[in-house]
């Protein structure tokens, strides 16, 4: 079955051959920089789909989030501010008032990038349990401890900034192009798992700054089926790929699933970005042994610039 993104794509080799669309020759080539618009504050609206099975339960959650980023200059980068601004949630159709989750949601996270965009430190998880304190119950922090420790929430804040940024910059690409990356995420216990992703820079659009490049990305933990995946798109597999972790446990997770990015690489201003992962890894149950669980994740991202609201007239005025 075709996912929206693999649609897409094919919509486009359509559109192209008929020459309404031209995706550009090799030479139409373009080089990622990391150049964030300084004290100009984005909006990003994440909505987020996201269904768990674990042995015969179920559970789907939907939750919508608004944060505001800030990039300012630092001594050797810059200092990207994220702040909350709003949040809910549902599950299986039903709000939600999630105090653990919103105290999560609530906390405002600053990132230290050096400026060639590499992640240098992230601040703003060291006090999080210390808040939980004040809304739940001591046997339930003692469960939270090792899922939102600060060290490994800044983990997967690492993972995802590296596969959306560092592995661009300063990189040279063409339209046309596929590129053979991994990417390693933090699972919900602690280990770590590596998938293959095969990065396609499809066409130029434009956007508000300037032009922008299309990303289409396949992801998968397995290399032969990644394969079939772009022969069946008609996409070329890369002879190249990165070396997987030193000493990860094999099969710890099969990941499956793919991405679409509007992207400037002028200034790795994201526009807009859609991602389905499904992942199944197995988890110890001392009644049970093993149980599969799977993870099914899809994300919509909308950056937009921040307009402050007009100020209320007085009367009088």
């Amino acid at each position: 079955m075709l996912t929206p993104i693999m649609k897409t794509h094919w919509i486009t080799v359509v559109i192209a051959a008929t020459g309404l669309i031209s995706c550009g020759p090799r030479a139409d080539s373009f080089t990622f920089r990391f150049a964030p618009a300084l004290d100009k504050p984005i909006i990003k609206t994440l909505k987020t789909q996201k269904r768990t099975l674990y042995g015969a339960n179920s559970l789907a959650e939907n939750q919508e989030t608004r944060t505001r980023l800030t990039a300012t200059k630092s001594d050797d980068g810059y200092l990207l501010a994220y702040e909350p601004l709003s949040s809910s949630l549902t599950r299986d159709g039903k709000p939600v008032e999630d105090k653990i989750l919103k105290t999560i949601s609530d906390t405002t996270i600053t990132y230290s990038v050096d400026k060639n965009g590499k992640l240098q430190s992230v601040a703003g998880f060291e006090d999080i349990l210390n808040r939980l304190k004040e809304v739940t119950d001591e046997a339930t922090l003692a469960q939270l401890e090792k899922v939102i420790a600060s060290d490994l929430l800044s983990e997967k804040v690492k993972d995802d900034w590296t596969g959306r940024y560092e592995d661009f910059v300063g990189k040279t690409a063409a339209v046309g192009d596929v590129w053979g990356l991994t990417r390693t995420i933090t699972l919900p216990d602690g280990r770590t798992s590596t998938y293959y992703r095969a990065v396609s820079f499809t066409w130029r659009e434009a956007c508000a700054e300037s032009s922008c490049i299309r990303v289409q990305e396949y992801y998968n933990s397995n290399l032969d089926e990644l394969a079939t995946t772009l022969t069946e798109l008609d996409l070329p597999m890369p002879e190249n790929w990165p070396a997987l972790p030193e000493g990860e446990e094999p099969g710890v997770a099969t990941v499956t699933g793919d991405a679409e990015r509007l992207i400037n690489p002028s200034t790795m201003r994201i526009y807009s970005e859609s991602q389905q992962l499904a992942t199944i890894l197995q988890f110890e149950s001392k009644e049970s042994g093993k149980i599969p669980v799977v993870i099914e994740v899809s994300n919509q991202d909308i950056y937009d610039d921040y307009s402050p609201e007009p100020a209320e007239e007085t009367e009088g005025e």
